[in-house]
């Protein structure tokens, strides 16, 4: 693509396999306007050079920028939707009889499951082998609610964007991926909004409790120092020490509620939901942004629709030099 082309976008990729799905016929005036953008290109910077010249001669194109709103409301109901879980995922682990939050549940289930969540990707990927070639099952319902948020009546665009594979469908996915990362950052702010409410609304205290002497305080002193790591050096009374994990284990036999803290076991687990649950996903989300940019910044247009397409505009006497074996 030339320098002063315009730059291939997800509005515009959308808008180009609509126009695709439509049956739009490439003019005579359009085919030597493509050959004149091409000249001295080949292969694929030749089809993203070309195909985007035939796409902005097609009148009345509003499918991409329908589909961008409705991606965006997609995305921003999702975000909300998980903040508000993630405070209430914090302010249901509420104890109310003992006024205090259980340390281990804690952390098992409101960094566990985020973690396992992010295993079980980590094992789909390397069945696949390559992160972009299927969808999580909430990228496919954000695909769906943002169609017909974007009121199309008509999937063939999509159909037609999904069966073609490579870098399209990439940037796609990616896309897709980048809203389900910002996702899982809201929840996890839920998390600290509604841990911090816990404790300056109502000065919750904080326990643990086991049905064995030594394997579970073993267990959470080895949890505590390893999620501490990233900090402890640079703030020490962020690590519950050896002394206040012992305090604060809820014996049999008690009845009376919890007193506010300590203060290093909110720190804590503050300080765990940013590193290890925030920090993860904001990661996530900016390799899904530049790999978005990458995947439509190399668009290949391999896609059987794409390649008649691009035979009917330029004839069959163009001989591609970076065609990959079908």
């Amino acid at each position: 693509m030339t320098e002063n082309a315009p730059r291939w976008t997800l509005e515009s990729l959308v808008d180009f396999e609509h126009a695709l799905a439509t049956k739009a016929v490439p003019s005579v005036d359009m085919r030597a306007s493509v050959a004149a953008a091409v000249r001295g290109q080949d292969g694929a910077a030749a089809r993203r050079a070309g195909l985007r010249v035939w796409l902005d001669g097609i009148p009345n194109k509003s499918a991409g920028r329908k589909f961008a709103a409705g991606l965006g409301l997609a995305g921003a109901g999702l975000s909300i939707f998980m903040l508000v879980a993630g405070a209430s995922s914090a302010i249901g682990l509420l104890d109310g009889e003992r006024g205090g939050i259980n340390v281990t549940l804690f952390m098992a289930i409101l960094l566990g499951v985020q973690w396992l969540v992010l295993l079980v990707a980590l094992i789909a990927w390397l069945v696949r082998h390559r992160a972009a070639d299927g969808f999580s099952m909430v990228q496919s319902l954000v695909g769906k609610l943002a169609r017909k948020l974007a009121g199309n009546r008509d999937d063939a665009w999509w159909h037609g964007l999904m069966d073609s594979g490579g870098t399209p469908r990439a940037a796609m996915l990616w896309r897709l991926a980048r809203l389900v990362q910002a996702a899982g950052m809201c929840f996890n702010i839920g998390i600290i909004s509604g841990l911090a409410g816990l404790v300056l609304l109502k000065h919750v205290g904080f326990f643990w409790e086991t049905t064995t002497d030594l394997a579970m305080r073993t267990l959470l002193g080895n949890v505590v120092k390893f999620l501490s790591a990233p900090w402890s050096a640079w703030w020490p009374d962020a690590v519950p020490s050896d002394a206040v994990i012992d305090a604060t284990r809820w014996l049999p036999g008690h009845s009376s509620g919890l007193a506010p803290g300590p203060g290093a076991w909110w720190e804590f687990l503050l300080d765990a939901v940013l590193i290890w649950g925030f920090l993860p996903r904001a990661i996530l989300w900016f390799i899904a942004w530049r790999s978005e940019r990458s995947a439509l910044a190399n668009l290949d247009f391999q896609g059987r629709h794409q390649r008649t397409l691009w035979r009917e505009i330029t004839g069959p006497q163009r001989i591609e030099s970076d065609e990959k074996p079908l």
